[in-house]
């Protein structure tokens, strides 16, 4: 088991965590930010996403140096925060964090026009290439939200000034954590993270938050998203860290985790489904249990029919033996991502951002009522959207 990490704090509120793995041949960071979608105001969207972008080392000095490290050096965001990573040498490590500080520490200043609108295009192909966006519609519908921009229009009406605007009122001490994973002491990650210091403090920081939102239970609506068909189930998710959430996910793992798992097993033996992929985003109000079938459409009735039954016995309570099995695999996985530096390091950074920094470990096993409870919670919320469908397929959806 992995002892408790250390935490230090730098002088504006920077974060580091960091976890002492001896003898390990590589290292990781991962340093979060909490300017993710989340904090975009009106006539603010994509510009997370768009600051991510340029916020990575852009500097053909630091580049080659990247190169030459070997290993992984990336970023990527999502709705609740943004992740600049590392993953290389032990020998290398802290120079790798020192180029993704001293980037991040330039704020606003990374906002140049040509830069600006290179990486804005980078994001409209990206949207392109993705093509499917029915989780992102279908969350939307179900927070009563307006729906995501179609990707011709992602960023079209943004400006260099919105966007230093936005990373200047979100780029702070207290919205980064620092998670560091290797054969390095706590004193050296916090000597590697020394030019976070020169960020602000605390700014106007945004207030938006989830709390406000409202689940839109029982809907049943078709998507015209440029995916593949079938159907997805969106149930509302307890937020990450709470018993509720440990719960819900053992009732996922229990039920389409595996080969063996109900859901997989009976639509793979009915021969009815290309495809099984389950999700949760555990962000809070807004979180999200995601459960999607690639099915032909002529088959969607007889998919619904499966899922919505095994679902609702589930909710009456899992087997023993499936929920033991869940088990075993979550706190397999919990041990393999404690051994990974780069799986640690994350987990690390994005604990710490909520305050409560843990080396990754199983958390207490949920009890079996616990399990059934949490799952009934979701499912009595859940809602059903037909994919990859048109407009005037809408009338078509299974009921």
């Amino acid at each position: 088991m992995n002892p408790a990490p250390e935490v230090s704090r730098l002088a504006n509120g920077v974060r580091v965590v960091s976890l002492h793995q001896p003898g390990r041949a590589s290292a990781a960071a991962a340093i979060a930010w909490g300017g993710g979608a989340h904090a975009e105001g009106a006539g603010e969207a994509g510009l997370a996403h768009l600051a991510e972008h340029l916020l990575f080392p852009d500097d053909p000095d630091d580049l080659a140096a990247f190169d030459a490290m070997g290993g992984r050096v990336n970023a990527w965001s999502n709705h609740e925060y943004s992740v600049f990573h590392a993953h290389t040498s032990m020998a290398r490590l802290s120079e790798a964090i020192g180029r993704l500080s001293r980037r991040l520490a330039l704020g606003t200043d990374v906002v140049i026009e040509d830069d600006f609108q290179r990486e804005r295009e980078a994001i409209r192909r990206e949207r392109f290439a993705e093509g499917d966006t029915a989780l992102e519609q279908a969350h939307a519908r179900c927070l009563g939200r307006p729906p995501p921009c179609p990707p011709a229009d992602t960023l079209a009406h943004a400006t260099p000034e919105a966007l230093r605007r936005f990373i200047a009122r979100e780029l702070r001490g207290d919205a980064l954590c620092v998670g560091v994973a290797g054969d390095l002491t706590h004193a050296e990650a916090v000597a590697a993270c020394a030019a976070l210091g020169e960020l602000p403090t605390s700014t106007n920081a945004s207030t938006a938050t989830d709390s406000a939102l409202h689940w839109r239970s029982g809907l049943r609506e078709a998507l015209a998203d440029g995916g593949p068909p079938g159907l997805l189930w969106l149930m509302p998710a307890p937020r990450r860290g709470t018993t509720e959430a440990s719960a819900l996910a053992l009732a996922e793992r229990a039920l389409c985790g595996g080969l063996s798992a109900p859901l997989f097993r009976t639509l793979r033996a009915r021969g009815l489904a290309y495809g099984l992929h389950s999700m949760r985003d555990e962000r809070g109000t807004g979180g999200y249990w995601a459960l999607q079938v690639v099915c032909l459409p002529a088959m969607a009735t007889a998919v619904a029919g499966i899922v919505e039954t095994t679902l609702n016995a589930a909710t009456s309570g899992l087997a023993p033996d499936m929920l033991a099995a869940a088990w075993s695999a979550l706190a397999c996985e919990s041990l393999l991502a404690g051994d990974d530096p780069a799986m640690c390091a994350e987990h690390l950074a994005l604990s710490g951002l909520l305050g409560t920094p843990s080396a990754p470990a199983p958390p207490a096993r949920p009890a079996p009522d616990a399990v059934r409870a949490a799952l009934a919670n979701a499912w009595a919320r859940h809602a059903r959207f037909v994919t990859g469908a048109a407009p005037a397929l809408s009338r078509q959806a299974p009921t």
